[in-house]
């Protein structure tokens, strides 16, 4: 079987046009099918709307760290489709894949050995007139035949949407729940209202499982929603006779905040904890990985883990001289906690310390429109210039719809002579901004300006936009370095 597409086999190439079917039948039939590779297996289960991958990254480090063989399963991928289904093993396996980002990743004849028993399975499933499974759902049976057959110690498994039908939600008494951040994303499948997309995530939660959570507040909910996701968790914990475990502000004391390197600790405790990972939501994404962890993994494996944690495409910063970083803020609450980063690291890191140039590109079934305004009411930074591309995908809201929006959110704005008083970053901001069709012909310009400049470029948005751009620009700044 030849591979494509980023190495992805056809097989699963071809379920894409399948769609997002939300539902536990199929995949429930095609694991029995498999023999149920989900069973005997330790799980840490992952949900939430912001900050799933990081806190998946942050255990699993940890659990690396202390020795353990973690298999990790996100979605979606950047670059490779490999990433989405890895294995660290033990404090080795760490080191290799901080020196490589491909180190552990599932090898190519794997990966096409275990897609071609998946769809031996499923060739029984369409004889025997069941609905063909998604693309996902195959995804993540092969993820479950891999773990198993490597016999890892843990998996830790992020949900692909929502909770409540997700295929990952078939597995059945789970080490531990997480929730991360809940807010307003996947709207069309998970419901209009903060409860509905809580009760849906909350669904994860398993009888007698211990579950953790982040206090939605800190998620960038107002108060009002953020009583309602905490009462809709905590029925569901009570509902499954769970214990829970939700970590607020009060737990931990932030030592040092907003720079390119992070400090915290617990208040009950001395230890200090020191991450990389930029961005002050970062602390409590790391807090939440902590509070898993804390009472059954070594103290020290919790500082090596988290300070080893990278997450690729979340506020990365893949060049120095001049900066670029990369983010995957693609909603309003993710957009916010941009915001506040740049904001952070523009008074406390001299190398941010000038106008910033933002790539940006979104998916046209997000909101757009509310993501723009948190742009621009929250950034406190001067602006050097914004480049709106067209991203590669079917559902790219195309540049000059792009550009449109950002029309309408300026001409909207109420008081405006108020707001460009207060916020005087975004005065004219329209005369900086360009459009582009090909996203590659925009990183090459804005990086050359960059250079030229000495200023900060910003590629935010879509994490299909992030994954199309960061080998452009990588290969770009390789150049520049000769």
């Amino acid at each position: 079987m030849a591979l494509q597409n980023n190495n992805v086999p056809p097989f699963l190439v071809n379920a894409e046009r399948f769609g997002i079917k939300l539902g536990l039948e199929r995949m429930k039939a095609l694991a029995k099918l498999l023999g149920n590779p989900e069973e005997g297996m330790k799980f840490i289960h992952v949900a939430g709307t912001n900050g799933k991958g990081s806190v998946v990254s942050y255990i699993s480090n940890v659990l690396a760290a202390a020795g353990y063989k973690v298999g990790i399963y996100t979605s979606p991928f950047l670059e490779r489709f490999s990433e989405r289904i890895r294995i660290l093993d033990g404090m080795s396996g760490l080191d290799k894949s901080f020196e490589d980002e491909c180190y552990g990743e599932i090898p190519t004849d794997t990966l096409l050995e275990l897609t071609e028993e998946v769809h031996s399975a499923v060739d029984i499933m369409i004889s025997s007139q069941m609905e063909h499974p998604t693309a996902f759902e195959l995804v993540t049976a092969v993820a479950f035949l891999y773990f198993m057959r490597e016999k890892c110690d843990y998996i830790v498994l992020e949900t692909g949407l929502g909770g409540r039908l997700d295929a990952t939600n078939i597995i059945s008494s789970p080490v531990c729940s997480v929730i991360t951040a809940i807010g307003y994303d996947h709207m069309a499948q998970l419901g209009e209202t903060i409860d509905q997309i809580a009760a849906e995530k909350a669904a994860i939660i398993k009888p007698g499982c211990s579950v953790y959570i982040l206090d939605p507040i800190l998620g960038r909910l107002n108060q009002e929603e953020s009583q309602k996701v905490l009462q809709v968790i905590t029925n569901k914990v009570i509902e499954m006779h769970a214990t829970q475990n939700v970590l607020s502000g009060e737990n931990i004391e932030i030592i040092d905040r907003g720079g390119l390197r992070q400090f915290f600790r617990w208040k009950d405790s001395s230890d200090i904890f020191e991450i990389q990972m930029i961005g002050g939501h970062q602390i409590e994404n790391a807090a939440l990985a902590v509070s898993v962890l804390r009472n059954w993994v070594d103290i020290n494996a919790i500082k090596t883990g988290l300070r080893y944690t990278r997450w690729k495409g979340r506020n990365e910063i893949i060049c120095d001289v001049p900066p670029v970083m990369l983010d995957g803020a693609h909603n309003p609450q993710g957009m916010m906690a941009l915001c506040d980063t740049l904001n952070s690291i523009y008074v406390k890191e001299k190398s941010f310390a000038k106008p910033m140039s933002f790539i940006m590109g979104m998916m046209r079934d997000k909101d757009v429109a509310m993501t723009i305004e948190v742009f621009m009411r929250h950034l406190k930074v001067p602006i050097h210039s914004v480049y709106l591309v067209s991203v590669d995908n079917e559902r790219t809201l195309k540049a000059e719809e792009f550009k449109a929006q950002w029309r309408a959110c300026c001409e909207n704005i109420e008081d405006k002579a108020l707001f460009y008083n207060d916020n005087s970053s975004m005065y004219n901001v329209q005369g900086k901004i360009s459009t582009y069709d090909y996203a590659e012909d925009a990183c090459h310009k804005a990086f050359s300006v960059a250079c030229e400049e000495g200023i900060p470029l910003i590629c935010v948005g879509s994490l299909f936009l992030v994954g199309q751009i960061r080998p452009i620009l990588i290969a770009d700044i390789k150049e520049n370095i000769k």
